[in-house]
């Protein structure tokens, strides 16, 4: 009836399909973890980009603030506010001319900010006895010397404040 010498032979091909279902799964995993740990690298570069342009913004809104306190604004006396002219972009992107010509803010040591005085704003009038409106250019910018793989942020707002 029922022949056992084919129950008897076992030649193997579970085993075979066994190795190459956990060679398989191996695979999977291996792709799944570096899938991740990509995405957690990812996620960490976002979260650094995110610290760092807010801090920027809100050390800007700090110096806007403090243009807004202040009543004459002196360039010679503050060492963070600039004359016309007396910023351009190679001294925005340069880190010594920052640690010299800009004020760290009181919340974070890897925040400064600085500002540039613009002038009168156009179309103001020139009447003595009107109040004139002048224009800031205010930068912020956070930047961790001690560690620099966070990267930096530079922002710039304008600011205007009547007289």
């Amino acid at each position: 009836m029922y022949d056992i010498s084919k129950l008897k032979n076992e030649e193997g091909s579970i085993l075979i399909v066994a190795l190459i279902v956990l060679v398989l799964l191996t695979l999977l995993g291996i792709f799944a973890t570096r899938t991740t740990e990509v995405e957690i690298q990812i996620a960490g570069n976002d979260m650094r980009y995110k610290r760092n342009i807010y801090s920027a913004e809100a050390v800007a809104m700090e110096a806007a603030q403090n243009i807004k306190d202040t009543g004459e604004l002196d360039t010679a006396i503050l060492t963070w506010l600039h004359g016309m002219g007396g910023v351009v972009r190679a001294n925005v992107l340069d880190d010594a001319y920052w640690d010299a010509n800009s004020q760290q803010s009181i919340e974070d040591a890897n925040t400064r900010y600085m500002a540039v005085v613009e002038g009168i704003a156009g179309q103001t009038s020139l009447d003595m006895t009107k109040s004139r409106i002048h224009v800031y250019s205010i930068y912020g910018r956070r930047y961790n010397t001690a560690n620099t793989n966070e990267g930096r942020s530079i922002v710039n707002i304008g600011f205007k404040k009547a007289y």
